[in-house]
């Protein structure tokens, strides 16, 4: 197709990439130009993409992903459905064809492009050119110097008048509550490119899956072979998502269902697809971010830690408009009131840091980050050439909180303008620490309500260490139930997963006070610093001591080969791995007679529980029956319990004559505090003598939400927000 032409309703001008309607002029990108300049030479023909491909990147290695972008960013333009198309049809398995009316530049009309004179402060031509392309030409020279002059004294061209926002809700069945067992820590919904559609995760039954909900239809549809998964994320053409599900990174395609295992990705914190056919993704909740190809292969490299400035974690990475740069989080130390937002260059690997306290940011084409904190949604002015942040950031919207253990915030942009955001129910602070008996029947211990995590009963029974949340902040608390006294046990933050030593005086813990999460140890009493037990970077927590004392096992997330099992030796500080495969293991606890280990693994590609013998892992017992996660021992010997869904169960254990495994039952089924798939540290302790269980329930008020809410024009609302402020 030489010189200028018309598709349907828009005039291309390709020798200047632009393209443009009666009411606005469109920059498209060089090879999105090729690809519709191709497109318009062959109309009405069926395009193969490999012929595409060849034809737009001929010297260029390029996936089909690169391709799918070209047509997604066309039809964004162009304001075309791919379910009813007016300009590009898809043919499954064929290719692309252009179908829109198509009329060259010597029948064109006479109208073409606006004049001048439509840009504010810009004077009309006295004499209107006589031809359209001359009209383009000017018209495109004349926005550009405006553009110019502006940028040169500090101005603002006026932006289009948006259309008005629209709020409307989409309803979840309450048997379908959106997220997995542990709510909102991680994210559950993804608004597609064109805003037209919104993936999400619910658990109809107890078993988290994708579900699909255009918003021009009545229904959602389950996604098939997305159980257990988390974070979707639209790819930029929207006929695809990614998302995580049991230690992966994987990919559904919506127009057939295909689903790509993209690779390994133990606890992903946050993934985007580049337009580039690469992904770039956090695979674990401890280290950079890497790279991989869309459709599989072998990551590489992106960010690395500094560790001497205390950064244990980047993650929830978002791809900016240029394609090469990503924003992304910076953890430092345990909570997220001080993460940074920064900017990677994907070519040179430079960084550039955006926000001081904030986290998992998004960018507007309005020229603002989007960000959560732990107080609310926040917005800042952002120049996304320069990478530069301009003013004061102004609250958005409340009841959207980062969470504080990860710093995820339940919201999602699509670039056509609109929003779609889950508000929180009642905080992670609002649960009761119980005490449960054996038939399930409960009785609170304090009265207040707080953000209880794994309680750890002492050795004399008469203690209880907890970890409380509070915002942002992680701390270890020690509770003496008798007189209901609730001490703080180190004043500093960051710090969890506390477990008692045999002698009852100290406390082995989780700690990401230096870096990554490593172990600790501090005696009840003491004043002095804790003694740092090992130093890695990765993540780990203590699960169990050894009767005696003398070990420690606990749990290492290391990327390659996800959760391991690992001894430590107090006497010479000697590690040693326990049980190290590709397979996620976690959770073991030391039996009363210290040979053997209960602990969870998902070798099977269920979680299930399992026995091994120690020191030597020998044989190994099944336990659980139908899944299974938390293993504890009864304190007395001779029974093992572990919980499966919200099932508490038993299991007697025989180690003499020989080892034997009775078969598991229930013991009684509540609604308690779990932690995630990966974690499998227990959630709860037993008292001495076996019984009563110290277990944390929700607040019967912290109902899983059932709404997603969706703005359409959001940007409207965004930007008459930041004129005010």
């Amino acid at each position: 197709m030489d010189g200028a032409f018309r598709v349907g309703d828009w005039q291309v001008e390709p020798q200047l990439n632009l393209i443009a309607d009666g009411n606005r002029i469109t920059h498209l990108e060089p090879k999105v130009m090729s690809v519709l300049v191709y497109l318009a030479d062959h109309a009405d023909q069926v395009i193969r993409k490999e012929r595409l491909i060849h034809a737009v990147w001929p010297d260029t290695f390029v996936t089909d992903d690169v391709l799918t972008h070209a047509v997604s960013e066309l039809r964004r333009v162009f304001g075309d459905d791919v379910r009813a198309p007016r300009y590009i049809q898809t043919i499954p398995k064929g290719g692309y064809r252009l179908i829109a009316l198509l009329a060259r530049e010597d029948v064109l009309p006479r109208e073409g492009l606006p004049p001048p004179a439509l840009v504010p402060g810009v004077a009309a031509a006295t004499e209107v050119p006589r031809s359209a392309r001359t009209r383009a030409i000017v018209w495109a020279l004349t926005l550009m110097l405006v553009a110019a002059a502006a940028g040169w004294l500090g101005l603002r061209v006026a932006r289009p008048t948006h259309a008005r926002a629209m709020h409307l809700a989409i309803s979840i069945p309450a048997a379908g509550a959106l997220g997995a067992n542990r709510g909102l820590d991680l994210p559950v919904l993804s608004l597609s490119p064109d805003g037209t559609r919104v993936a999400y995760v619910a658990n109809p039954d107890g078993k988290a899956r994708l579900y699909l909900r255009a918003l021009d239809e009545r229904e959602s549809k389950p996604i098939s072979g997305t159980e257990g998964a988390y974070h979707p994320f639209f790819a930029p053409d929207g006929e695809s998502i990614g998302f995580a599900a049991r230690g992966k990174l994987r990919k559904v395609s919506l127009a057939d269902g295909n689903i790509v295992d993209v690779c390994d990705a133990p606890t992903l914190r946050g993934a985007a697809f580049t337009v580039r056919g690469t992904i770039v993704f956090a695979p674990t909740s401890h280290g950079g971010l890497w790279a991989v190809p869309a459709r599989g292969g072998k990551p590489v490299e992106v960010t690395r830690l500094d560790l001497g400035t205390g950064e244990n974690s980047h993650r929830w990475p978002e791809v900016l408009p240029d394609g090469k740069t990503v924003i992304f989080t910076i953890r430092r130390g345990g909570s997220f009131d001080n993460a940074l937002v920064a900017a990677v260059d994907l070519e040179t690997g430079q960084r550039q840091a955006l926000i001081e306290g904030g986290t998992f940011a998004q960018y507007a084409s309005t020229g603002h980050l989007v960000y959560g904190t732990a107080s609310g949604m926040l917005a800042v002015a952002f120049d996304p050439i320069r990478l530069r942040t301009n003013g004061t950031p102004f609250r958005i919207l409340d009841g959207i909180m980062a969470h504080p253990d990860t710093g995820a915030a339940e919201f999602s942009l699509s670039r056509s303008g609109s929003l779609a955001y889950v508000v929180h129910g009642a905080a992670v602070t609002d649960r009761t620490l119980v005490r449960v008996d054996e038939h399930g029947v409960a009785e609170p211990i304090l009265p207040a309500r707080r953000g209880y995590e794994a309680p750890r009963v002492s050795p004399d029974g008469h203690r209880i260490a907890v970890t409380i949340l509070e915002g942002s902040d992680a701390g270890i608390w020690i509770l003496d139930p008798a007189r209901g006294a609730l001490s703080r046990f180190m004043p500093e933050s960051g710090n969890t997963h506390a477990i008692w030593h045999p002698n009852g005086h100290s406390l082995a813990f989780s700690s990401s006070r230096a870096g990554p999460r490593n172990l600790f140890c501090q005696a009840t009493e003491a004043s002095h610093a804790p003694e740092r037990l090992t130093t890695s970077p990765y993540w780990q927590w203590p699960t169990s001591w050894s009767p005696d004392g003398r070990l420690l096992a606990y749990t290492e997330y290391h990327p390659i080969s996800s959760a391991d099992i690992w001894i430590l030796d107090l006497a010479g500080g000697r590690r040693r791995p326990f049980m190290v495969t590709a397979a996620l293991e976690t959770g073991a606890n030391f039996s009363p007679d210290g040979r053997s280990l209960a602990y969870v693994s998902d070798e099977s590609g269920t979680q299930e529980v399992y026995i091994r013998s120690y020191p030597d892992p020998g044989p190994k017992w099944q336990v659980s029956t139908d899944g299974g996660t938390e293993p504890v021992w009864d304190p007395r010997g001779g029974m093992l319990f572990y919980r499966h869904e919200d099932k508490m169960m038993a299991v007697d254990i025989t180690a003499r004559p020989s080892f034997a495994v009775a078969k598991p039952r229930v013991l009684f089924e509540g609604r308690y505090l779990g932690f995630p798939w990966w974690d499998h540290t227990p959630s709860y302790d037993v008292e001495r003598t076996g019984y009563p269980f110290i277990m944390i329930k929700d607040s019967e008020r912290a109902t899983p939400p059932t709404e997603i809410s969706i703005v359409l024009n959001w940007f409207d609302e965004l930007t008459r927000a930041a004129r005010a402020n």
